[in-house]
């Protein structure tokens, strides 16, 4: 075993993306690699340089991406906060490394992401490639959430896991965005995309698709302060229904219009949806029906 690894038996690989700046180098940038663990302390593994043509062909990043999987380690963190933009060979680089340990069984989230990088990933549609955290505190607790996830899976349990779908921008330039919610009230950005007026978006749904088969999924739609019904609003909540159906979950529905709401009632869906008035409310009803809530009740 590799002895910079061996440590590894539980929690998170963080990789810290530094660019070079004004370097006549071959090299673009360093990936400083450390290991997180349950107390999120973290512990220097290497420091490898990142070449021009993307990503390195390093007996050292292949060692640790290796021994994290036997070692059953399956969440990575990359934090961009030492960096303020991304150029080309840097983006492509990210996208490579994350790519690379999706094809691992790894999980990834993104950290300190700079408003320079988030407007250039959203405008060349890659917005729905990075689940982000605001802060390395916020991943940290993302992480713990993908540890107790994968636990759950290997021992064969059925995790409950809650997540608030919100739509964002107006007009042709509308956005989802999906947040999953714990029992303290804390949001974790999972995904954003185009919102499609005839359907959630296939990277949204696919991810979604495979995490039913092993968790129950709880759903919140919070359609905003619009008082009138709109077609996707019917189209989306039919989909979550489905995903809820499958997984054993349910859905619930936001909406401060009392009009509205009375529309929402009326829907023909395949499961019962529940409305409320605020986020608050649906989250504590829904958290308060999982099985492990009833088990403890």
């Amino acid at each position: 075993m590799d002895s910079r690894v061996s440590a590894m038996s539980d929690h998170a690989v963080l990789f810290r993306y530094r660019q070079k700046i004004g370097s006549v180098s071959t090299n673009i940038a360093t990936l400083e690699v450390w290991h997180l663990d349950r107390d999120h302390r973290e512990h220097f593994l290497a420091n490898i340089a990142i070449p021009l043509a993307g990503l390195p062909d390093s007996l050292d990043l292949q060692s640790i991406m290796r021994q994290a999987r036997e070692e059953n380690i399956h969440a990575y963190v990359i934090d961009l906060g030492m960096v303020k933009w991304l150029n080309s060979p840097g983006l492509g680089f990210i996208l490579q490394l994350k790519q690379a340990i999706r094809q691992r069984g790894g999980h990834v989230v993104f950290a300190n992401l700079s408003d320079r990088i988030v407007h250039l990933i959203t405008l060349v549609k890659l917005d729905h490639e990075f689940p982000t955290c605001a802060s390395l505190a916020e991943a940290h607790r993302q992480v713990d959430l993908m540890v107790r996830q994968e636990a759950s899976r290997l021992a064969g349990d059925k995790e409950s896991r809650l997540f608030l779908l919100e739509p964002g921008g107006h007009f042709w330039k509308r956005r989802l965005v999906v947040f999953e919610l714990d029992a303290a009230g804390e949001h974790f950005e999972f995904g954003r995309a185009q919102l499609h007026p005839n359907r959630l978006h296939p990277d949204l749904w696919t991810r979604f698709i495979k995490m039913s088969q092993f968790q129950r999924l709880d759903m919140i739609l919070d359609v905003g302060p619009s008082a009138l019904f709109q077609t996707w609003m019917g189209v989306y909540l039919d989909q979550l229904a489905r995903l809820a159906v499958f997984s054993g979950g349910q859905v619930a529905v936001v909406c401060r219009s009392n009009l509205l709401r009375e529309q929402f009632e009326r829907l023909e869906l395949e499961q019962e949806v529940t409305v409320f008035p605020t986020v608050t409310a649906a989250r504590d009803h829904l958290l308060a029906d999982t099985p492990a809530a009833r088990v403890g009740r």
